[in-house]
């Protein structure tokens, strides 16, 4: 009896694997900088709500009058730099069932809980301004992955 193999994708799994990669450094860069192992990381469930920052644009706002412009540069375009990937990553993956609402909604979902992680385990500022960074860091990827599709179906014709 032969057994059917399904062809391997080969576009679609080093796609995944650059994913893959890109969420574990976003993670590790965000959430687990100051350790490796699950013993390094100790939850703080006591923390005040206060210490997270609900006002929209206050805090980074202030980053252009501090010493460097370079802090609100990093602030405000690294944090849309870090979702662009997954706005354009995940519609990537599977772009018959991901849609632009989709994106968007996952890339601040994901950031929301990266702002949580920090803010349970200490190994961050949570700063609503990230999210809403975050969040337009998705919709720009996902504004890249619909140019691509269109350049693509011009080549195709």
């Amino acid at each position: 009896m032969l057994i059917k193999r399904k062809k391997l994708k080969w576009k679609h799994e080093i796609l995944l694997s650059i994913f893959t990669i890109y969420l574990l450094l976003l993670f590790f860069l965000t959430v687990f900088r100051h350790g490796y192992f699950p013993w390094d990381f100790h939850f703080y469930w006591h923390r005040s709500l206060s210490n997270i920052n609900f006002q929209p644009l206050v805090q980074t706002f202030k980053l252009t009058t501090g010493k460097s412009i370079l802090d609100f540069i990093y602030n405000f375009g690294g944090n849309i730099a870090w979702f662009i990937p997954w706005g354009l990553g995940l519609p990537l993956l599977n772009p018959l069932k991901i849609n632009f609402s989709k994106t968007v909604f996952s890339g601040m979902l994901l950031s929301m809980l990266i702002e949580s992680l920090q803010f349970v385990l200490f190994t961050g500022v949570s700063d609503i301004d990230d999210v809403i960074f975050n969040t337009v860091g998705a919709a720009i990827g996902y504004a890249c992955f619909a140019l691509y599709q269109t350049f693509m179906k011009k080549i195709k014709k």
